[in-house]
């Protein structure tokens, strides 16, 4: 593959969102293995997983997939809990949720791709401020 042709200098010159999902994927596991080149590697894990399978798939099921190993899974599963964390972060140390949907908001990621029943102890102030945000499994 040509240089500017591959998908981190792609990246680079045209932003992310000029990627392909398996292109992305491909950037993130930066290495095939030794029988495929790392964007065969993403073409086929995404025919076998599409983005929201692959989120929510744990480490072992990763490592079943030829030409992953410890290394790459940790790699998939660590931009995948980025993503979840982004959906709740918020700049202030204590936010004032006033409303259900905010709180519904900050417990989300956390929630929605569980595959049992839970329990969220979500604790505020006089002033509705957050103090604690406990996950009961």
């Amino acid at each position: 593959m040509q240089k500017d042709e591959r998908p981190r200098e792609r990246l680079i010159k045209n932003g992310p969102s000029a990627l392909s999902d398996s292109e992305l994927l491909a950037i993130i596991l930066r290495t095939g293995s030794k029988q495929e080149n790392v964007i065969n590697l993403s073409q086929r894990i995404l025919k076998e997983y599409n983005i929201k399978q692959l989120s929510q798939i744990n480490l072992s099921q990763l490592m079943k997939v030829h030409g992953i190993k410890e290394s790459k899974a940790a790699q998939i599963a660590a931009c995948f809990e980025i993503a979840r964390r982004l959906e709740s972060f918020e700049e202030a140390e204590k936010t004032q949720d006033k409303l259900p949907g905010r709180c519904l908001q900050r417990i989300y990621p956390r929630m929605r791709e569980q595959k049992k029943e839970m329990f969220i102890e979500l604790c505020l102030d006089t002033k509705n401020q957050i103090i604690r945000n406990t996950l009961f499994q």
